[in-house]
C-alpha cells in the first residue's frame, strides 16, 4: 500500500495533468500527497500561496484536504524531487509531467523527468502530454 506520493508542480499544463494523476492515485490508495514546487536560486523568498488549481482539483476528486500538502523547496526541480524520498515527505512514488516550463522541442522527455527516471530510488510516473500519447 502506498503511503506517500510526491508530485512536481510548476503551474504548467503538463504539471497540472501530473497533479490530477497523482491526486487520483492518492484517492484510490489512501495515500498522502505532497505537491512540491522547486524555487530556484533566484526565486522569490517566502512560500507562495497554494495555487487555486491544487485546491480545486482536491475538491473535484473528493479528497480530504488534510491529506494534501503544499511544499516549496529551494533548488532545481530534479534535486527537490529526488530529496523528497526522505523525511519529511518519504515519497514512495514520484509523479511529474512530461515537460514543465522549460520546453525543448523534439525531446521525448523533459530534462527533469529524464533525470528522475535515471536516478530516483522509487518508481517515477511520467504523465504524457495529450498530443504525445
Amino acid at each position: 500500500m502506498t503511503r506517500s506520493i510526491a508530485v512536481g508542480f510548476d503551474g504548467s499544463p503538463d504539471a497540472t495533468r501530473a497533479l490530477r494523476v497523482a491526486l487520483a492515485l492518492a484517492r484510490d490508495t489512501g495515500a498522502t500527497t505532497w505537491v512540491l514546487h522547486a524555487r530556484g536560486l533566484l526565486g522569490e523568498r517566502g512560500a507562495p500561496a497554494v495555487p487555486p488549481v491544487v485546491s480545486e482539483t482536491v475538491t473535484e476528486l473528493g479528497l480530504d484536504p488534510a491529506r494534501v500538502h503544499w511544499r516549496v523547496e529551494d533548488g532545481d526541480p530534479c534535486s527537490v524531487l529526488l530529496r523528497c524520498v526522505g523525511p519529511p515527505v518519504d515519497a514512495e512514488i514520484l509523479v511529474v509531467g512530461r515537460r514543465g516550463r522549460g520546453r525543448h522541442e523534439g525531446l521525448l522527455l523533459g530534462s527533469t523527468s529524464l533525470e528522475l527516471v535515471e536516478h530516483a530510488r522509487v518508481p517515477v510516473v511520467v504523465v504524457p502530454s495529450p498530443s504525445n500519447g
